[in-house]
C-alpha cells in the first residue's frame, strides 16, 4: 500500500468518525427543559401519604425535593411511571438522614423502602434528560404484627 492509499484510508476513517459525531452533536445540543405548566405537575403531601404526578415530560433535567411526614417505619412505594429515555431516580431518606431507597423510575412497580426512623423524611426526584411520565405514591407502613 503506498502513501496515497494510506492517506485516503485515513480520510475515510476521519470522514466516517466525523459523520457519526455530526449526527450525535445535534441531539446533545438540544437544551434540557424544566418542568412547567404543560407537565401538569401535581403533589399531594399529607401525613402518611405522598404522591407526585407529572406528564408530557420531554428532555427534562431538574431536581425536586420534598419533606414528608411519615409516621411509619418504612414507606410502601407504588409507581406507574414510564420514563424510557434519560435517567429518572427516586431517593428517599428517613428522619435520621439514612438513604432507605435509591431507585430508577423505569416502569410500573410496587416496592418499599428499607425500615427507618419515623418522622420527617426527604423525598427527592432527580431527572436528567428524562422523557415520559411520573406517577409515584408513597404510603406510611409498618411491619405486620
Amino acid at each position: 500500500m503506498n502513501k496515497s492509499d494510506r492517506m485516503k484510508r485515513g480520510w475515510v476513517r476521519i470522514g466516517a468518525t466525523g459523520a457519526i459525531l455530526a449526527l450525535a452533536v445535534p441531539a446533545c445540543s438540544i437544551p434540557s427543559e424544566t418542568l412547567g405548566p404543560n407537565n401538569h405537575v401535581e403533589v399531594t403531601n399529607l401525613v402518611g401519604h405522598f404522591q407526585l404526578t407529572a406528564d408530557n415530560i420531554q428532555n427534562v433535567t431538574t431536581v425536586m425535593s420534598f419533606t414528608w411526614n411519615n409516621p411509619g417505619v418504612y414507606a410502601a412505594i407504588n409507581h406507574q411511571s414510564f420514563t424510557p429515555h434519560g435517567t429518572t431516580k427516586l431517593i428517599i431518606k428517613d428522619a435520621a438522614d439514612s438513604v432507605l431507597y435509591n431507585g430508577k423510575l423505569l416502569d410500573d412497580q410496587e416496592d418499599r423502602t428499607l425500615s427507618g426512623t419515623p418522622g420527617i423524611w426527604n423525598v427527592t426526584f432527580t431527572l436528567d434528560q428524562s422523557v415520559g411520565q411520573i406517577d409515584v405514591t408513597l404510603d406510611a407502613a409498618w411491619p405486620p404484627d
